[in-house]
């Protein structure tokens, strides 16, 4: 919760210099913009370890290999840079390109979680 402030200051500073900049200079409140995102997900690195740390023992209680949870994370992660890459784009006005970043990212998710649809594949045999 202590760590709420920090990323709160950052992404306002951060918003409010590249708004101000976007009249003037474009392409440097495009970079600030880059460089506000990077800052906020190395902010947040430490608490995403956390909740990785917690979903592991999680899947260790209920039994769920890691065959099954690494896809999960893959995807996961997938859909975190896939969203913030298509905002940068949109940001830069090629809105072409985010919607291409976007579909892209999604075959690569639905690709990365075959493993857990085979999975679930086998288990609905079984149980038929």
């Amino acid at each position: 919760m202590d760590q709420i402030f920090p990323i709160a200051a950052v992404a306002l500073i951060g918003s409010l210099s590249a708004l101000f900049l976007k009249r003037e200079v474009k392409e440097l409140s495009l970079l600030l913009s880059i460089v506000t995102s990077v800052i906020l997900l190395s902010l947040v690195t430490a608490g995403a370890l956390e909740i990785l740390s917690l979903l592991r023992q999680l899947a260790e209680t209920a039994e769920i290999s890691d065959a099954l949870l690494a896809p999960m994370l893959k995807v996961l992660g997938i859909e975190v840079v896939t969203n913030l890459v298509a905002n940068i784009c949109r940001d830069a006005g090629e809105g072409g390109v985010a919607s291409a970043v976007e579909l892209t990212g999604a075959i690569c998710a639905l690709y990365t979680s075959i493993p857990v649809i085979q999975a679930v594949l086998i288990l609905i045999e079984e149980l038929l």
